[in-house]
């Protein structure tokens, strides 16, 4: 991966993995065969809409199976032992989140705004195009 071109050539690397991705200048991300987005990592994650919070809890693999009726995998992850959130932005519904959490039993729930990645912007995109109900846990 640091690979690095002369100018006036490209070389080209496929990976599913969109952490690996984040090294590259250009990426293009892909669904079905087919483009969905090119830019930089950096565009791309920065055309995201809203914010992502990053939330602790007590057991956050049994409260992301009980809140996955109530949002869908588009808007709620459960990504290294914590809860992600992809926020429009509106505090509301992050406080909503937080409160289910809560009444879970899961409490006390610890939250930090957090920078999205790829993988985020990805889960984002495909919602944005096929519909929430496309992305997949």
């Amino acid at each position: 991966m640091a690979l690095r071109v002369r100018a006036g050539r490209h070389a080209g690397l496929t990976t599913p993995y969109l952490d690996e991705a984040e090294r590259c200048d250009t990426i293009g991300l892909m669904n079905r065969g087919a483009i969905v987005r090119t830019g930089s990592p950096a565009a791309i994650r920065d055309g995201m809409a809203g914010r992502v919070v990053s939330l602790s809890c007590a057991r956050p693999a049994e409260a992301y199976r009980s809140l996955r009726a109530r949002w869908p995998a588009s808007r709620l992850s459960l990504r290294g032992g914590s809860l992600r959130f992809r926020s429009s932005g509106d505090d509301r519904e992050t406080r909503e989140l937080l409160d289910a959490i809560e009444s879970l039993g899961q409490g006390p729930v610890g939250r930090s705004d957090t920078a999205p990645t790829l993988e985020d912007a990805f889960t984002e995109i495909i919602a944005r195009e096929r519909g929430p109900a496309e992305v997949q846990a």
